[in-house]
C-alpha cells in the first residue's frame, strides 16, 4: 500500500509540471502539436492502464505495480538528458532548439 501511495503521489507530481516544461522546451512552430500529442499519449496510457491493473491482478497480484513502477524508472531515466530552461528565451524555432541542446553541455 506504501509503494502504491508513493507511486500515486509521484505521477501527478511529475503530470502538473509535464505541461509547463513541455510548453518551455517545444519551440513556437511545434508546441501546440506537441501538446495535442502528449494529451492523447496520457490519455490513451491511463486507458489502458486499467485494463493492465484489472486483467493482470487476478493471474499476478504484484505484476501491475511492478510494470507501473519499472515505467515510471523508465520515464524518469529519460528526463536525464533534456536541457535546463530556467532563465532561457522560449524557443520560436528548430534552430533555436538545436541551439538550445548544444548549449545543455556548456
Amino acid at each position: 500500500m506504501t509503494f502504491a501511495l508513493l507511486g500515486k503521489l509521484t505521477i501527478s507530481g511529475s503530470f502538473m509540471i509535464l505541461f509547463v516544461y513541455e510548453a518551455e522546451l517545444l519551440p513556437t512552430e511545434v508546441r501546440l502539436m506537441g501538446l495535442a500529442v502528449t494529451i492523447i499519449a496520457a490519455n490513451l496510457a491511463g486507458s489502458f492502464s486499467a485494463y493492465i491493473a484489472d486483467y493482470l491482478s487476478p493471474l499476478v497480484p504484484w505484476l501491475p505495480s511492478v510494470i507501473f513502477g519499472v515505467s515510471s524508472f523508465v520515464a524518469c531515466l529519460m528526463l536525464i538528458p533534456l536541457p535546463e530552461t530556467l532563465g532561457r528565451p522560449l524557443p520560436d524555432t528548430i534552430e533555436d532548439l538545436t541551439r538550445l541542446w548544444r548549449s545543455k553541455g556548456k
